[in-house]
């Protein structure tokens, strides 16, 4: 993280585990069931769920948009493909992106019953990377919200990066500020031992939520602020910013 000379410098007195475990002293452990965060167990809700929430930061609003396509799909999303595209922009329309979402999620509908015969529990043998490059090729899910589906659905290993986990890997020094999406995910998933990505995930998400948030960090309620780099001097300016999150689909926000 940046710090005080404006050099970066990658942490010396943090690891992962030991980041996650002052995490969950103060957000708890995250749970299987409920899932947290909104997120839904069945992979083909969460699909859905995780498209709402790119670009988005209300979860209210994510959850009442979600409310009414299901109201278009009653019995499965395929359901989306035929639906009247009018309908499914005035569902997403309080989320913004409204062609995009639009063309997304029917084609998303499309796709899943052309390849998938409606349910993507079809792919729960693949492998974790056949698992994800079938799911990454589904309209409007993007690496992120593909990695999101594969950990809370389908219970993977694998860490899904947003943008509260970037911020608060950055400010905690543990990568470098200009770091890629892509790059982080992959720094991040080796960094993060076997079996703690699903909790690394949640705990960084809640934290960055709560407490790390972009403006104002509530550095005095956070158990690692004697160990953080960036502790009251966490500049406003937007620490989770890369522009492939802005142009693509890996998403903002989120879950």
């Amino acid at each position: 993280m940046t710090g005080r000379n404006g050099s970066w410098t990658r942490s010396r007195v943090q690891t992962w585990p030991s980041i996650l475990r002052s995490l969950a002293s103060l957000h708890g452990q995250p749970a299987r069931s409920p899932l947290p965060l909104g997120n839904h167990a069945d992979p083909n809700d969460e699909a859905v769920f995780i498209q709402l929430t790119y670009m988005t930061r209300s979860q209210r609003t994510v959850e009442a948009a979600f409310d009414d396509l299901r109201a278009l799909a009653p019995t499965s999303w395929t359901e989306l493909a035929d639906a009247d595209p009018r309908r499914v922009a005035d569902a997403v329309r309080p989320l913004g992106l409204i062609t995009r979402r639009t063309e997304n999620l029917m084609s998303f509908g499309a796709q899943m019953a052309d390849r998938h015969g409606g349910d993507l529990m079809t792919l729960d043998d693949l492998a974790d990377a056949d698992l994800l490059k079938e799911l990454m090729a589904l309209p409007g899910l993007g690496p992120k919200g593909a990695r999101c589906v594969a950990a809370y659905s389908f219970g993977r290993d694998v860490m899904a990066v947003d943008v509260h986990v970037l911020r608060v890997a950055k400010r905690l020094g543990m990568l470098e500020p200009s770091m890629t999406w892509a790059r982080a995910t992959r720094l991040i998933e080796e960094g993060v031992p076997a079996g703690l990505r699903y909790d690394a995930h949640v705990l960084l998400v809640q934290h960055g939520r709560e407490v790390c948030t972009q403006r104002a960090p509530a550095c005095h309620a956070c158990p690692l602020v004697g160990r953080c780099p960036s502790a009251f001097i966490a500049s406003d300016r937007r620490a989770d910013y890369v522009p492939e999150l802005r142009h693509g689909t890996n998403g903002k926000g989120g879950n």
